[in-house]
């Protein structure tokens, strides 16, 4: 700073570095019960969550994880006070799977999962498959099939279908006599 006598004063100025963020770009979205890392360069830094009923991080290891439906903001912090912020939006993933979970060779089981509007299918089909929009699982062979119900955000959910042999018929005598 100086005056129009010639007079003067000086100060430095440090400029440190602006934080980065990988592992997630803003706008990403999990879903809820899911974790996401996160990564800060450089290391040493703070993790902070701008609204821990949605979402809450590892304040050293960008862990986050879901809680609740919503959009966060997640922030790293070095000790000179620069930060960097992302965006997660968290979402809900679907309910339990219902229904009936065991079906014979041949036969068929409906399941069930809220909310609607997903989309199912079979992990092994030569066991069992499953209509992707009606939840009618189809016994094709004994053994087991992981089902999974997709919401059309990417939140999932599965069960195990365990395929039984069908009953041979019934043989022997088909009268007998009172007593």
């Amino acid at each position: 700073y100086m005056f129009s006598t010639g007079c003067y004063a000086t100060t430095t100025i440090t400029v440190n570095p602006v934080p980065t963020i990988s592992g997630s770009t803003a706008g990403t979205v999990i879903c809820v019960g899911s974790t996401v890392t996160l990564t800060g360069t450089p290391p040493g830094g703070v993790w902070t969550s701008g609204n821990v009923t949605i979402a809450t991080v590892g304040s050293s290891s960008g862990i986050v994880t879901a809680l609740a439906p919503g959009t966060v903001i997640i922030t790293y912090t070095l000790s000179t006070g620069c930060s960097a912020s992302t965006v997660i939006i968290v979402v809900p993933s679907p309910g339990p799977i219902t229904g009936i979970t065991t079906v014979c060779v041949g036969g068929t089981t409906t399941l069930s999962c809220t909310p609607p509007g997903g989309t199912w299918s079979s992990g092994n089909p030569s066991v069992a498959t499953i209509g992707s929009s009606s939840g009618i699982v189809n016994g094709i062979s004994v053994g087991t099939a992981v089902i999974t119900y997709t919401l059309p955000t990417g939140c999932s959910v599965t069960t195990t279908v365990n395929v039984i042999s069908t009953v041979g018929p019934i043989t022997g005598t088909l009268s007998i006599c009172v007593g």
